[in-house]
């Protein structure tokens, strides 16, 4: 195997381990996104909280996702 398609092969290993990494690190983002939403639709339920409270952890929610 030549040197060149050695350094491509571990490229394309650490580039697929960095994107795998990466989709780990927004499926726990978003799922603590979903949870603020839940929570603030609760607290405005509950006459505690706000509506645009639960408007603005959509947004960060929606952003998470985009």
């Amino acid at each position: 195997m030549s040197r060149a398609v050695m350094l491509q092969a571990q490229e394309a290993f650490f580039m697929l381990r960095e994107r795998r990494l990466m989709v780990a690190v927004l499926e726990r983002q978003l799922a603590l996104a979903r949870q603020l939403v839940d929570g603030a639709a609760a607290r405005y339920a509950g006459g505690t909280g706000q509506q645009a409270d639960v408007l603005r952890a959509e947004v960060e929610a929606a952003r998470v996702v985009a």
